[in-house]
């Protein structure tokens, strides 16, 4: 999500030497340090690839990326003055060099440029960098402040809709007037080519993963004629090199500098607009999630123990800032990469109502998390239950269920999102397969999201009573007033235009559980003298007296939704000292 998963992004690049930024993640290593915000910079690159070899000789250098683009700049000079380009135009990430050589060929490399380039600069009576071991080899370390970065819906549709953009001539679509060609590729294994992925665009982290693909070895079930780039790679030389290129001809651009992107300040400072165009793929407005069943009785699927759930995606679009909250690498179905079950599918297994389900690459890169366990662990931003349980930390939800157990879920919840389907459903998918059945599962799943409801339920007015006067436990102070109806209304009211609580919240009794917990959906739930004894001390482990269940309940709801008045700590807000 990185909403409640979002993290506020600039651009896809990160520095404006179009890959000497990189350099220090492809070829060097990352050497991120961290530290306070106001002692670091996001440029600090640690330049330590002589690792590689064997043991260092010498304090890694850390590399203020930005300060040397600025003086790059300021003697006219670009990228090109640290990167070569090969015979394709494609700079480099390299330092002046275009592949990896020997280790005392690197350090030659590194030591000559460097140390002739402060040498030159001081011979012109400017400020200049260091020419001792000591000064570049340092043994402090500078504190980096680099945040990481991706490309969300909203810098994806200004992309989308530039139109200085425009994909190379070799991957053009003819007649298309869309630019997706100039960043979504995919790889003609049989021409041995890369050619637009019209219709199946997808992540970059699909094919480019966190380190290089070496050639032999197959991504996404694909044998690449060359070495696939890393991910860091990829989006440095491509995004980046863009910024640059377009800098150059004077157009505007975004970011040129590490800061620009992966600086705190400049992403808090990326203005996002309320509403953008969807992106659109084919993806479908609704799916219906079933687990792996037999080709030939499809809709049979509740036999295996589980409910299909109806999942709105077009929802779900809305509610996220990037397609990566669900889709981590690849814009698929889940199961594509989460097994159902340890065992490999067998391949008279028919998925066709997840869409763009592929049995065939199962467990490719779960990580070994299963389907069942990827979509429901509550600790998980990227599950299903992790990210709705995230959400009822907004104030206008954590009074009720902060003081809830995370540990499991209660059972009916689960029936909230996995419905049995009814004769009428089980009649619109029997006896189909492949896109006739997703056809039918994606309209059956559309048909029982129209049913749920879309706000939550409030009882009438009439039925809530107005106040409730608290006085078991009267001594120092006056009996409480509690104004109950007025409470009621406002956790309503910070409730009802949400369509995830209008699913949980359907039954006109759920809002009173919040209080009244332990304890079946009741207009007329019992007193809490009911189940709280003693002043102090439950009766029962980890069940409170009656003073201290209140007191736990009012004020650590005041507290979760942040109330001002009445404070959680001003006794006499709630109930008046006697006299």
């Amino acid at each position: 999500m990185e909403n409640g998963r979002s993290l506020v992004r600039w651009a896809l690049g990160a520095s404006v030497v179009a890959a000497m930024c990189l350099y220090a993640i492809v070829a060097s290593g990352t050497g991120e340090t961290s530290g306070p915000i106001g002692q670091a910079r996001a440029d600090v690159i640690v330049i330590d690839g002589l690792k590689t070899f064997g043991d260092l000789e010498a304090a890694p250098v850390q590399f203020l990326h930005d300060k040397h683009t600025d003086v790059v700049e300021q003697t006219g000079k670009d990228c090109s003055a640290c990167h070569k380009k090969n015979d394709r135009g494609v700079q480099s990430a390299r330092f002046m060099r275009l592949e990896d050589v020997s280790r005392q060929q690197t350090t030659d490399i590194y030591h000559d440029n460097c140390i002739s380039c402060h040498e030159e600069t001081a011979r012109q009576g400017r400020a200049a960098g260091p020419t001792e071991c000591g000064g570049c080899h340092a043994r402090g370390k500078i504190l980096s402040a680099r945040r990481p970065m991706g490309l969300d819906k909203f810098l994806h549709a200004r992309h989308a809709a530039s139109e200085a953009i425009a994909p190379p001539a070799g991957l053009a679509v003819p007649g298309d007037s869309a630019n997706c060609a100039a960043c979504h590729h995919d790889f003609d294994a049989t021409a041995r080519k890369l050619v637009a992925a019209k219709g199946a665009e997808d992540s970059c982290r699909a094919c480019h993963k966190s380190a290089e693909t070496p050639l032999g070895e197959t991504v996404n079930g694909k044998d690449y004629a060359v070495a696939v780039r890393s991910f860091p790679a990829a989006a440095h030389q491509e995004c980046l090199g863009c910024h640059v290129d377009m800098a150059a001809r004077k157009l505007v651009t975004g970011p040129t500098k590490c800061a620009g992107c992966h600086g705190l300040e400049k992403q808090l400072a990326f203005e996002r607009p309320k509403e953008i165009k969807r992106m659109e793929r084919g993806q479908p407005d609704a799916a219906l999630i079933m687990p792996p069943v037999p080709a030939k009785a499809a809709a049979d699927a509740p036999a295996t123990g589980m409910a299909p759930v109806a999942f709105n995606h077009k929802a779900h679009e809305a509610a996220n800032d990037t397609c990566r909250a669900c889709h981590h690498e690849r814009i698929g179905s889940c199961v594509q990469c989460h097994a159902d079950k340890p065992a490999a599918p067998s391949p008279a297994t028919n998925t066709a109502t997840n869409a763009w389900a592929d049995p065939g690459a199962n467990v490719e890169n779960g990580g070994g998390v299963l389907l069942a366990q990827a979509m429901h662990a509550t600790g998980s931003m990227q599950s299903c239950v992790g990210c709705h349980a995230a959400r009822t930390a907004q104030p206008q939800c954590a009074g009720c269920h902060t003081a809830m157990p995370r540990t499991e879920l209660p059972q009916e919840s689960c029936a909230k999102c996995h419905k049995s389907l009814d004769g009428s459903a089980k009649e619109r998918l029997a006896g189909l397969s492949g896109d006739a059945l997703q056809k039918a599962g994606r309209e059956v799943a559309a048909d029982m999201i129209a049913a749920r409801p879309v706000t939550s339920g409030l009882p009438g007015l009439k039925d809530i009573p107005e106040t409730v006067t608290i006085g078991a436990l009267a001594d120092e102070f006056q009996p409480a007033k509690l104004p109950h109806r007025k409470i009621v209304q406002a956790l309503y009211e910070g409730v009802k235009e949400s369509r995830l609580a209008g699913a949980f919240h359907g039954d006109p009794a759920t809002l009173c559980r919040g209080c009244h917990h332990n304890s079946p959906a009741s207009l007329t739930p019992p007193r809490c003298a009911g189940c709280h004894g003693r002043p102090f001390g439950g009766d029962v482990a980890g069940k409170p007296g009656l003073k201290g269940a209140y007191h736990q309940q009012c004020m650590g709801c005041h507290k979760a939704m942040k109330l001002e008045k009445p404070a959680d700590t001003k006794c006499a807000e709630c109930h008046e000292k006697k006299n």
